[in-house]
């Protein structure tokens, strides 16, 4: 990060080198999450209780709460 600094880049697109990777990680994490999920619904769907299998608004939190971890995660590393 610092020799790029210091061959003229930007403090924005430093950030964005640190970041997109993270980023593309774990929306593809998220998407093999989803597709695996639904393919294994009806195998883990005794086990659970007080949701369908496919809740909707269970994967899109739980797809969120990935996504702002990474982002933090991501964000450490980039302004330390």
């Amino acid at each position: 990060m610092g020799f790029r600094l210091a061959l003229g880049a930007t403090a924005r697109q430093v950030l964005r080198l640190t970041i997109a990777p993270g980023l593309w990680l774990c929306a593809a994490g998220i998407t093999t999450g989803l597709v695996l999920g639904f393919f294994t619904a009806r195998l883990v769907k005794s086990m659970i209780w007080g949701v369908t299998a496919s809740d909707p608004l269970t994967l899109a939190a739980v797809a969120l709460l990935l996504l702002a971890i990474t982002l933090v995660a991501n964000f450490i590393p980039a302004f330390a």
